[in-house]
Parts: structure tokens; C-alpha cells; sequence
């Protein structure tokens, strides 16, 4: 991205978040968190052919203090849920692929009314958010469960070329992790859901910016790679409900430098709309239906997103 682009990103955000109203420092305690010197962060953000995968951070603590929870959870199956699509060598991209002059104001314009039109679901404190990565060969590489409000144990699957790697999100509770390597030491919880999120793209736009204010001093593309990973890692590894979510895509069109591909391709085959930003050396991209402006996943993964009751229940 041009250093004229990045200027631009720069001067955009800080506009608009002058013009919002005040927002609470909504995630400051998961911030607070993935900082902290006890916390092991895993941000999972890198290119495969050039497309950026999503970016989670986690909890590692290696293997639980005896017993071990959830041990009667099967990891996912090695082979493929589905059919593998149809789909090129570089990811999110196929034969009738192209740039579009479309406005990705439009775009995303009309993905936040299809999202703000979604089932409004709100989870309780003592659920968990299930989520599901399937690649394009159509095996699972990742499976989480996370504690809607960060106080409980969660579970994950990731796949190595060994197998499944299995881990626990340890739970932090009255100020202390529950289980783990490091039980019994200080924490801050980590929810999966951020019930103050705003749903105003205003103040969306100033959330992002005050999430990221200690790069201001930074060179801009610091900044914008940052805030690209903020809304990819909200976009996919947290709950968002619908005007949580519409918010954001109407955030994400304010960048300058988005642009709108047609006939994208996603990890299933299937054509749709994408959006595609540059962040650093990588291109993040999201794909949706043509026609109804549904989010249909990335050129890399599709995702399965569900609230469930326990650790171990699959929608």
C-alpha cells in the first residue's frame, strides 16, 4: 500500500473518529490480557499465496494440571466433511476473477443490511462459541470452543502436519486462571462475546482507532495492518450480533485502498463478491453471495459459526 494510501487511511479514521461519539475502551480488558507478561498469545496472521488467514488469538497453556478437561472429546475426523470445490492455485481467485470499479461502500453497504438483518441471537454467560475452519481441501483445520465470557475452560483442535493438535483455553476466574500450567495465577478473562461492541459505524470507526492509538507515532502502515488484523479477528473469532456485525463491514468500507473483485472464489468454489485490502506483505479477503450479500468465508477457509452449551457440542 502507497505511502499515500496509508496517509490517507491515517487522517480518515482519526476524521471520523473525531466525529463519533465517546466509546467505551470496549475490549480493554482482552487487550490487557494478550499483553500481559503470564499470557502466551498465539496471532495466528499469515499468507498462504498471498491470502491472509484469520488472525486468533488464543491462551496456549500447555498440558492441564491433572485431570485434564474434556478428555472425552474426539478430535475432528482426518478426512474431508465435504466435497472439495473447484478452485484455482491462488486462493480466492479463479478464471473469471477481476477487478471492479464498484464503490466497496456499496458492497459492504449492502453485506451490513443482509448481516443486521440476521437472527439476533444473545448468549448467555455460561455458553460457548463454536467455531469450525474448513479449507479448501475440504478438511477441518481448526475447531474452538470459546467461553462467552471468558471465565470458563474452552477447548481447541488445530491441524499439523502430524495430526490434530489438541489445547485448553484456560478459563480466568475472580482474577485467577482455573486450570492449565498456570493455575492459580493472575489473569484477565478473555470472552468470545463483547457485549458493549458498538453497533454505530461511528463509533465502530473510533473504537478501531482508539484500539490502535499506541501506533500513532508508528510509520502508517503499522497502523493499518494492525487495525486490518483487528477486524479480521473480530470478523472471525468472535460473536458478533447483527448490528455488531453490520458495523463493522460499514467500518471496513471507510479504508481507503479496498477494493471490490468479482467473481471471487471462495473455499468452496463458490463465486461471490470479494473485498480485498493489503496489509503488510499479505491481502485479506472476504467473499460474499452476489446476489443476497450474505458472508460466504475467504479464499483460504470457510467458517462455521454457532452458540452451543458445552465444550464438545457440535451444531
Amino acid at each position: 500500500m502507497s505511502t499515500v494510501i496509508e496517509e490517507r487511511l491515517r487522517e480518515l479514521f482519526a476524521a471520523d473518529a473525531a466525529a463519533a461519539p465517546p466509546a467505551q475502551d470496549l475490549v480493554a480488558v482482552t487487550r490487557r490480557g494478550v499483553r500481559a507478561a503470564r499470557v502466551r498469545t498465539a496471532w495466528a496472521w499469515g499468507a498462504a499465496a498471498s491470502v491472509a488467514a484469520a488472525a486468533v488469538a488464543v491462551v496456549m497453556v500447555g498440558v492441564a494440571v491433572p485431570p485434564e478437561p474434556f478428555q472425552d472429546v474426539a478430535a475432528p475426523s482426518a478426512g474431508p466433511v465435504r466435497a472439495p470445490g473447484m478452485v484455482s492455485e491462488t486462493p480466492g481467485f479463479g478464471p473469471g476473477t477481476k477487478l471492479s470499479l464498484r464503490p466497496v461502500s456499496q458492497v459492504l453497504g449492502a453485506a451490513a443490511e443482509t448481516a443486521a438483518r440476521e437472527p439476533d441471537v444473545l448468549p448467555r454467560d455460561d455458553q460457548y462459541l463454536y467455531m469450525r475452519e474448513v479449507g479448501r481441501d475440504g478438511r477441518v483445520n481448526a475447531e474452538r470452543w470459546y467461553s462467552i465470557d471468558g471465565t470458563r475452560d474452552g477447548l481447541g483442535f488445530n491441524r499439523e502436519s502430524s495430526g490434530m493438535a489438541r489445547f485448553v483455553f484456560a478459563g480466568c476466574r475472580d482474577g485467577r486462571y482455573i486450570s492449565g500450567t498456570e493455575r492459580g495465577e493472575k489473569c484477565t478473562p478473555m470472552p468470545a462475546y463483547l457485549p458493549n461492541l458498538p453497533t454505530d459505524v461511528y463509533a465502530m470507526v473510533r473504537y478501531l482507532n482508539e484500539q490502535n492509538a499506541h501506533l500513532n507515532g508508528d510509520p502508517a502502515p503499522n497502523k493499518t495492518n494492525s487495525i486490518a488484523k483487528d477486524m479480521w479477528h473480530l470478523a472471525t473469532s468472535r460473536y458478533l450480533r447483527p448490528a455488531q456485525r453490520a458495523a463493522l463491514y460499514q467500518a471496513a468500507a471507510k479504508i481507503e485502498g479496498v477494493t471490490v473483485v468479482e467473481g471471487a472464489v471462495d473455499a468452496t468454489g463458490r463465486q461471490g463478491t470479494g473485498v480485498s485490502w493489503r496489509f503488510g506483505n499479505g491481502t485479506a479477503m472476504w467473499i460474499f453471495d452476489p446476489v443476497s450479500y450474505a458472508y460466504l468465508g475467504t479464499g483460504t477457509d470457510t467458517t462455521v459459526q454457532a452458540i452451543v452449551d458445552k465444550v464438545g457440542q457440535r451444531p
